[in-house]
């Protein structure tokens, strides 16, 4: 568990500062509208410095399953990643009616749900 969240944080951060350094150019792969590739570009602005979050989530997340313990993961994950946006776009978007209000849930259903399955992880009594 611990190698896998040491190579999870090596790569996306890696990958995350190449995306955003170059966001711009990697959205004109897929499109060549400049309002799409600006909306895109500023999108990654929003995921890539925090993209490594999901992959902790995750990393957490395939360890516990690994034990055999499969419901906790789902049900901390289906709270962060979907009750958690769903309340988040009912009580902040309409007083912050932008496209970056709708951006920040990513990162921020990321975090809720990495704490969470951090919590349930550090807990547990496989760690030894």
């Amino acid at each position: 568990m611990w190698v896998t969240l040491a190579m999870v944080l090596i790569y996306t951060l890696s990958i995350g500062a190449i995306l955003l350094l170059n966001a711009e150019s990697v959205m004109s792969l897929f499109t060549s509208d400049p309002n799409v590739i600006r909306v895109g570009a500023l999108a990654m602005q929003y995921f890539c410095p925090f993209y490594f979050i999901l992959g902790i989530l995750h990393a957490l997340a395939g360890a516990v399953r690994g034990t055999g313990r499969t419901v906790p993961p789902m049900i901390i994950m289906l709270a962060g990643m979907c009750v958690f946006p769903i309340l988040w776009l009912q009580a902040v978007l309409p007083q912050f009616h932008s496209i970056p209000t709708v951006f920040m849930i990513y990162p921020l259903s990321w975090a809720v749900s990495a704490m969470l399955m951090l919590i349930y992880t550090l807990k547990a009594h496989w760690l030894a």
